[in-house]
């Protein structure tokens, strides 16, 4: 068993093995979309942000913007309701600004910043993990009541063997000790979209799936013709969807989270594409580094048309420690 604590919480004691049967897969196979999906408004301003040469192209109707960014360790945060982006002083951390604006965390070596966005409060709150392992991946419960971290073994490839729930407002954290580590667990995990539970990738032997957990580290069912897990950002904003790396490879597929039908499969532009999460249910966010002087991210539809560049990055400066945080307006 293991425990952690930001104050007074102590965690779960041994891990819990879910005994949930796996779910059937589902007779129909693609269910194509309906509607065509409207596009995302046109860029209407350019904004130049500090520490790199990278230009946002933004309207105020966006459903997501870039809220902060990372470049090597200096961590870049937008001040609220503004195009202003400012150097924060905690360096090398990882950002995440709470859905409804109010909460900024800021996540370093296993401690977490959080800082009240509007009066300008901080407090540090440091799980103690008891069990070897790494917290990585913060990501905020849509509710913005409670961060999520991943606990991960390392080695060649890492397995996730837990999560740490953090509660700013009793300044409390607790691991749930899972089993994952043991039984093909991949990537980070994601919150359900009602915020009763966790999703996490696992290896299924012959492919790979998505198994949920409730809070208590329980697990609950099995998806496991899915596809590859996409990590914390799996589930669309409405919660209706998830992604995954399609099971086929080459493409990514969207499923509707209450039967576990494949809804689209969208066939990415270029390989060197990768995902950066939901723009809206219709569509992603991706980041092309394939021009050869100026590489961009860009939003997708959900049949793999180009909608709209969010933002372009000269190709010199786009290296593996830019870091880019995109949060739903």
């Amino acid at each position: 068993g293991s425990a952690a604590s930001g104050s007074a919480a102590s965690g779960a004691g041994a891990p819990v093995s879910g005994q949930a049967a796996g779910s059937p897969a589902p007779s129909v196979e693609v269910v194509s979309p309906t509607a065509e999906p409207s596009a995302p408004p046109t860029a209407t301003r350019r904004l130049t942000v500090p520490g790199i040469g990278m230009t946002l192209r933004e309207n105020p109707g966006d459903a997501a913007r870039l809220t902060a960014y990372r470049v090597g360790t200096a961590t870049y945060v937008r001040a609220p309701g503004s195009e202003e982006f400012t150097r924060s002083d905690i360096a090398d951390a990882e950002p995440v600004l709470s859905p409804d604006g109010t909460m900024l965390a800021l996540f370093t070596a296993g401690t977490i910043t959080f800082v009240d966005v509007r009066k300008g409060g901080k407090f540090t709150v440091t799980p103690t993990v008891t069990v070897p392992g790494v917290l990585e991946r913060p990501t905020w419960s849509r509710d913005g009541k409670r961060l999520l971290l991943t606990l991960s073994v390392p080695g060649e490839k890492p397995r996730p063997s837990g999560f740490v729930l953090v509660d700013p407002a009793a300044r409390t954290a607790m691991l749930v000790d899972t089993d994952d580590e043991a039984r093909g667990g991949e990537s980070q995990f994601a919150w359900l979209p009602d915020g009763s539970g966790v999703a996490v990738g696992y290896e299924t032997g012959t492919g790979n799936g998505l198994r949920l957990r409730d809070l208590a580290g329980r697990e609950l069912r099995t998806l496991r013709w899915v596809g590859q897990s996409y990590g914390r950002r799996t589930f669309s904003p409405s919660g209706r969807l998830f992604v995954t790396f399609c099971p086929s490879g080459g493409s990514l597929c969207l499923w509707d989270r209450a039967t576990g039908v494949r809804q689209a499969s969208i066939a990415l532009p270029s390989p060197d594409m990768s995902l950066l999460g939901w723009y809206d249910d219709a569509h992603l966010i991706v980041h092309d580094p394939d021009g050869k002087k100026t590489h961009r991210v860009i939003v997708l539809d959900t049949r793999g048309r180009e909608q709209r560049v969010l933002a372009e990055i000269p190709a010199a400066e786009d290296t593996d420690d830019l870091l880019l945080y995109y949060t739903r307006s």
